[in-house]
């Protein structure tokens, strides 16, 4: 059985989040959107925001991964206008009714992300759910949580 970080990134927040989990052993998947945000970061801010608080669900590339094989699943994502972003909506529903050994990494702007960590609990009760502030800004603060996380 494997433990598996998969998660979106848009700015490289994700990413950074993700080499970290590769030190502990985690196999870690990228998510990518099959259409492109806007490149604009204002255009980004206002779709991205909104589609996320109406809980939108991107379509995203096959991520290649069986879940059942994997004892541990980590789920990362950044938080968009106080919500999870399209893509970690698709990939909770591609978990299907799995709830245990799930847990999850948010990485907003601010480092709030109660509202986001509340909607996951009414789903997954028993997750452990990780908000970081800006990992790329923050990388030694990033580097203790996911150490502490993991353990």
């Amino acid at each position: 059985m494997e433990k598996l970080f998969v998660y979106y990134s848009l700015s490289g927040n994700g990413d950074a989040v993700a080499k970290e989990f590769s030190k502990h052993g985690y196999k870690t998947v990228r998510a990518e959107e099959t259409k492109s945000m806007p490149k604009s970061m204002v255009a980004r801010i206002l779709k991205g925001g909104f589609l996320a608080s109406i809980g939108h669900k991107s379509k995203i590339n096959d991520l290649g991964v069986d879940f059942s094989d994997c004892e541990r699943i980590v789920v990362g994502t950044p938080i968009w206008n106080a919500h999870l972003a399209c893509a970690a909506n698709t990939i909770i529903e591609l978990l299907g009714d799995r709830t245990e050994g799930v847990d999850f990494v948010l990485y907003s702007g601010s480092g709030n992300a109660e509202k986001a960590t509340a909607k996951l609990k009414e789903k997954f009760p028993a997750a452990k759910v990780l908000s970081l502030k800006q990992p790329l800004n923050e990388p030694e603060q990033t580097v203790k949580s996911i150490e502490d996380f993991v353990l």
